[in-house]
């Protein structure tokens, strides 16, 4: 899969996504209470398969995203590194502001 790919798939999910106050985290909130990150949301909508939060390595890697990416989408969304064009890019994708 293409990082662009990855966006435009990530932009068409329709799950309820939030940036966790206190920790900067952007993740989705799933139908049964499940909480995803953009991997796991991105992989579910192209696999139909559901990892938990800490599986991302595995459904990257599920759905061909290269290991260099997906180490930069996570820092990106866990909030590591708030200044990437990859947390532009998340947020835009779920619709959500940056509160800082």
């Amino acid at each position: 899969m293409k990082v662009d790919e990855f966006y435009e798939i990530l932009a068409a999910t329709k799950h309820r996504w939030r940036i966790e106050s206190c920790t900067g985290e952007i993740n989705a909130f799933m139908k049964g209470g499940r909480i995803c990150c953009p991997i796991t949301a991105v992989c579910e909508a192209t696999t139909n398969r559901k990892y938990s939060i800490g599986q991302y390595d595995e459904a990257a890697k599920d759905m061909g995203l290269p290991q260099h990416i997906t180490n930069r989408i996570v820092q990106a969304a866990d909030n590591w590194d708030m200044g990437t064009d990859h947390r532009r890019r998340i947020l835009k994708a779920v619709n959500l502001k940056d509160p800082s």
